[in-house]
């Protein structure tokens, strides 16, 4: 697909081959396999190269949706093996989100190693969001003002609440 999209975009099999290091015959071996497997033409050959058919643009518009598809899921996997990685989520007191919570999120993910991690943080009272923590809504609650929940053990770096 890399290829094809490649292939319509500079309108030139040889310009193509010259920059994946392929002979152009490779690449057409390729590419009528693909109209073969598909079962219509993609491409038509005019003076100075290849223009997609209608098919082929259709073809092309799909093909450039998986590639940035499999490119994200790649750079998703590659994040894991770099560092932390993955989708924190945060229920705040209004008092929390008012006063210093934004400063130590954003000090944390100023932290190279914290590049891959997104923070998602909703405002609730503090009974919505023990009940969302008990039903694992979310992975950590703040608080400004501590109330002891029997589910729940207080940590005292900055007001973080844990379910147990």
């Amino acid at each position: 697909m890399r290829l094809f999209v490649a292939v319509c975009d500079s309108r030139s099999i040889a310009r193509v081959g010259e920059r994946e290091n392929l002979v152009p015959s490779a690449i057409s071996k390729r590419l009528a396999q693909l109209e073969q497997d598909l079962g219509t033409r993609l491409l038509k050959r005019i003076r100075r190269g290849v223009e997609p058919t209608v098919a082929g643009e259709t073809l092309r518009e799909h093909a450039r949706g998986l590639l940035g598809a499999a490119q994200r899921v790649t750079d998703d996997m590659r994040s894991y093996t770099s560092g932390a990685s993955g989708l924190v989520r945060l229920m705040a007191s209004t008092s929390s989100v008012a006063e210093s919570l934004p400063d130590d999120i954003a000090e944390f993910l100023q932290n190279p190693a914290h590049h891959a991690i997104r923070v998602n943080v909703q405002e609730q009272l503090s009974t919505t969001w023990c009940v969302r923590c008990a039903k694992a809504a979310c992975h950590w609650a703040f608080a400004g003002m501590l109330q002891i929940y029997p589910a729940f053990r207080p940590i005292p770096i900055a007001r973080i609440i844990w379910p147990s």
